[in-house]
């Protein structure tokens, strides 16, 4: 009978141990700098970039979410930023604070 090999997972090159369904920061990579944006936008993405972490997990899946479209928006909270309209994806997150269940 072979043997079964147990314990820890093998780390990435990286030096990082994969965690199973969380993205990870390459995931949300490809994501366009919000450039050209307001100084009170620029404050406001920091502290979304923070909730949206503490909600989802991980900072990779915040910017994950920041990239999508569906959920509370028609477009992607990121393009939403883009048009000045940061205060209103930071107020969404506010509403709701805290890990969200399925992530926790």
């Amino acid at each position: 009978m072979g043997k079964v090999k147990s314990g820890p997972k093998r780390p990435k090159a990286n030096g990082s141990i994969p965690k199973p369904g969380v993205p990870t920061p390459a995931a949300g990579a490809e994501l366009p700098q919000l450039t050209g944006i307001a100084e009170a936008d620029r404050k406001r993405v920091v502290e979304i970039r923070k909730l949206a972490a503490e909600h989802l997990g991980s900072d990779a899946a915040a910017l994950v979410w920041l990239g999508a479209a569906g959920g509370a928006f028609a477009e992607p909270p990121l393009e939403l930023i883009r048009v000045g309209k940061a205060d209103v994806v930071l107020a969404y997150l506010k509403s709701q604070a805290g890990p969200g269940a399925a992530y926790a």
